[in-house]
């Protein structure tokens, strides 16, 4: 006689197989429900360079069946090949996370046999780059994900940096604010951007402490943080020439460094008073002559 076991219906080795008659044939081994059913299964990490998780692992597993037919006299076993209502793995598509890409956008679906070893895939995400602006001491701006694919950056926004005036690639100035287009096929590779320095203004007011009034401005302008090559030095000697004496001169000795403040001119004053000479008759002047 002959007996079929089942995934649902196993046999159990050692046991009679009629449970009414103890002294009859036993269920050998590979008959239980171990021998009749097989797991497969996939598990799927996102992880960093060092193997850090960066979002919960996804798992996937694909069961097969068989059936056995016992020899009841001779103890043999025959199996059935296996089966399993779905054999294949489903394609996976890997998450977005936040601040990191991965070239590997998509677990392929596969095809798996009872035979297959069950699997662990490492899908590796590496940071974004930045958008890096060429001004000392200006914070990179890290690329914004793409929402819908992970392998690509989205676009970061120009940042506003005071005094400055970021330009594309050619020179043609561009807007803080405005999204900047960066390489999608190179997302961890930092985007250098330039920035001009604005046209800055600076004035020098030379005045008459006597009267109040202003004797000269002078109009100074360069890039910011440029030095200015202005001195006082000429202009104050001209004005002592013509009687003048100096009480103070507060420009930069070295010459101004223009800021980056578009919205306030850097000012500056030298303030002078008239010069007096006594004459007496031991010591009169000659007039025409110069005092000095």
């Amino acid at each position: 006689g002959n007996k079929t076991v089942t995934p649902t219906n196993p046999g159990t080795p050692g046991q009679p197989v009629d449970p009414t008659n103890p002294d009859g044939p036993k269920y050998p081994d590979g008959t239980d429900k171990s021998a009749l059913t097989q797991t497969v299964n996939q598990t799927v990490n996102y992880v960093d360079g060092a193997g850090k998780t960066l979002a919960p692992s996804v798992t996937d597993q694909v069961i097969f069946n068989r059936n056995a037919t016992i020899d009841l006299v001779t103890g043999k076993v025959t199996y059935t090949n296996w089966t399993s209502d779905n054999n294949t793995f489903t394609a996976k598509k890997s998450p977005v996370i936040d601040g990191y890409y991965t070239s590997q956008g998509t677990v392929a679906a596969q095809t798996v046999t009872a035979d297959t070893d069950d699997q662990t895939v490492n899908v590796v995400y590496a940071p974004l780059g930045s958008l890096v602006p060429d001004v000392p001491g200006a914070t990179p701006v890290p690329y914004p994900n793409d929402p819908t694919d992970p392998s690509k950056p989205g676009e970061p926004i120009i940042p506003n940096i005071p005094g400055y005036t970021p330009t594309d690639p050619n020179g043609k100035p561009l807007k803080p604010g405005d999204p900047y287009p960066v390489d999608p096929a190179n997302p961890g590779t930092d985007t250098p951007i330039h920035y001009e320095a604005n046209e800055q203004k600076a004035v020098v007011n030379y005045v008459d402490q006597d009267t109040g009034q202003t004797i000269q401005i002078d109009a100074l302008t360069g890039k910011g943080n440029t030095t200015s090559d202005y001195r006082t030095t000429s202009t104050i000697a001209d004005l002592k020439n013509k009687g003048y004496e100096l009480v103070s001169d507060n420009y930069p000795a070295n010459g101004v460094v223009f800021d980056t403040d578009d919205s306030v001119d850097q000012t500056y004053t030298v303030t002078l008073k008239h010069g007096n000479k006594t004459v007496t008759p031991t010591n009169p002047g000659t007039p025409g002559q110069p005092v000095d």
